[in-house]
């Protein structure tokens, strides 16, 4: 072939590596989430326990946020607010008999909005399963747009992404919030 003359291209179907990479990104994804979510159970497990042996007061809380940001200036999350909201977390599910893995499926976020929520143990149970049918749902809905653009861009057909958009947000990228 001479040079200036550029060879045709064949359509090549790259739909099955597109998956395979769609797939192992929400794996990486669930697995940092579910050390979050074990991270912050044990936390809210030992401020529950210390403050319930009287080791530690509320004030304690307080002075532990203050160590955290100083011997850990980049981390976030650990302000007083959320050791707090660790601590609930444990003590709302502490004598359920609930299989860890559900609770790993959802993010802190939606445990938070699940705690806010509830006002019983079988209200929280009921939002925790909505909840993760809903994400389960969503899950689903990504992929299949991943597979459509994906199978567009094999043949040929002109596509822009899509991004999800959230009913009731103004630019579709803020999540439930908003913000």
């Amino acid at each position: 072939m001479s040079k200036g003359h550029a060879q045709a291209t064949p359509q090549v179907d790259f739909n099955e590596i597109t998956q395979l990479i769609v797939a192992a990104r929400q794996r990486a994804v669930q697995a940092v989430n579910t050390s979050l979510i074990e991270l912050y159970w044990q936390v809210g497990r030992t401020i529950s326990r210390k403050i319930a042996q009287a080791e530690w007061g509320d004030g304690v809380v307080t002075q532990l946020a203050s160590h955290l940001a100083c011997v850990q200036p980049g981390l976030r999350g650990f302000t007083r607010r959320n050791l707090f909201r660790m601590r609930q977390f444990y003590e709302a599910y502490q004598d359920e008999q609930l299989v860890s893995a559900l609770l790993s499926q959802l993010t802190w976020t939606h445990h938070l909005i699940i705690l806010h929520q509830s006002k019983s143990s079988e209200e929280r149970m009921n939002f925790t399963c909505r909840m993760h049918r809903m994400k389960r749902l969503m899950m689903l809905i990504a992929d299949i747009i991943v597979t459509t653009q994906a199978a567009m861009v094999c043949i040929g057909s002109p596509t822009k992404p899509v991004k999800p958009r959230v009913k009731g947000s103004d630019h579709g990228t803020h999540g439930i919030h908003g913000k």
